[in-house]
């Protein structure tokens, strides 16, 4: 059905076979070569074939301006109906805590998706749907997803002062009083901090976030430091051909290297896995820099911020369904206007 979905809206799906072809090609190089992996890949393969994948598809076929005003009902729907589930959870008392940084992860990319919408409209309730989105995020208590938030956050800023010349003093002298009052009034923020710790705590919230925020453990790495030197230890032994595809979880008993470049390596070894960044890159770059006066740019860079920042804490590209539909867009961005671009060459 991806398949066929493909022929009909992209004219063309020679492009999608391949890709589909060579990874399983891979899969099953990794399974005849590397055995010790295939308990793992056998447990994900459903996730593959059923979630990834599919998203790879999706992503070529994905037409951002004729979905996007569907693509913020959902994610306003899918964002209202996680808010609700996690407290009726916490009401039942089924869940001592509201910190989950799956759940932080799963509806994330909604809450970037109304950050994105609030500054492509900019009206009042839709900033008010954004600041919603950023609370319903912090109450899953995960670093990770605040990170990526602001991160997205800082770019939309500085993409539409970009775009407005006259504003950038008056966005400098604004960053820069925030600066000031927030090193001349510490220990009210600090304290201001406390109090909504404390009204999350009895709310049955997560405070993790906040937690270490105040006793200044914002920057731990909860144990990525040994995983990180474990896999390097791996990828120095076999940096020629790697360890395959989920190469990293023999190594890990089960667990993931929370790395994308690190695992890469661990997966292809180092030759080919420098040439597979370069080429990814290279598309992100390529992606970017063909839409960035166009509507996709801020989308494209959404999906971007998002699936990097994440692997490179958390999850694995093997089964990060976003990684391949970011894979998808990026080949049908290129395809749209190296089209364009030729017809106009051709007309002129």
């Amino acid at each position: 059905v991806g398949l066929l979905l493909s022929y009909c809206f992209c004219g063309t799906f020679t492009i999608t076979y391949i890709f589909i072809f060579v990874f399983c090609i891979v899969i099953i190089h990794t399974v005849v070569f590397f055995p010790k992996n295939s308990e793992y890949i056998r447990d994900d393969l459903s996730r593959i074939f059923i979630s990834a994948l599919p998203m790879y598809i999706w992503g070529v076929c994905y037409d951002h301006e004729l979905l996007k005003r569907d693509l913020f009902v959902c994610s306003f729907t899918g964002l209202v109906v996680s808010f609700l589930y996690l407290l009726f959870y916490l009401s039942t008392r089924e869940m001592s805590r509201g910190y989950d940084m799956n759940v932080a992860y799963n509806i994330l990319p909604s809450a970037l998706y109304i950050l994105y919408w609030a500054f492509e409209k900019k009206k009042i309730q839709y900033w008010g749907l954004a600041v919603f989105s950023f609370f319903c995020t912090l109450l899953y208590g995960a670093r990770g997803p605040m990170l990526i938030f602001a991160l997205y956050f800082c770019v939309c800023v500085f993409f539409n002062v970009a775009k407005e010349k006259s504003v950038i003093k008056i966005f400098l002298l604004l960053v820069m009083a925030f600066l000031v009052l927030s090193a001349t009034y510490e220990n009210l923020i600090v304290s201001f901090v406390e109090n909504i710790s404390e009204f999350f705590n009895e709310m049955g919230f997560s405070t993790r976030i906040l937690n270490k925020f105040l006793e200044g453990e914002m920057s731990d790495d909860s144990g990525r430091g040994l995983i990180y030197s474990q896999i390097k230890e791996a990828i120095d032994e076999n940096w020629l051909f790697g360890l395959g595809i989920m190469g990293d979880r023999p190594i890990l008993y089960g667990g993931y290297t929370h790395n994308l470049f690190l695992e890469i390596f661990c997966s292809f070894g180092v030759p080919a896995g420098i040439l597979l960044i370069l080429v990814l890159l290279f598309m992100m770059f390529k992606g970017l820099k063909m839409t960035y006066d166009k509507n996709e740019f801020l989308f494209f860079f959404l999906m971007i911020t998002f699936v990097f920042t994440r692997l490179m804490l958390s999850g694995s590209y093997v089964t990060e369904p976003y990684f391949y539909f970011m894979l998808g867009f990026c080949v049908s961005l290129i395809r749209k206007y190296e089209k364009r671009s030729t017809k106009g060459q051709a007309v002129s």
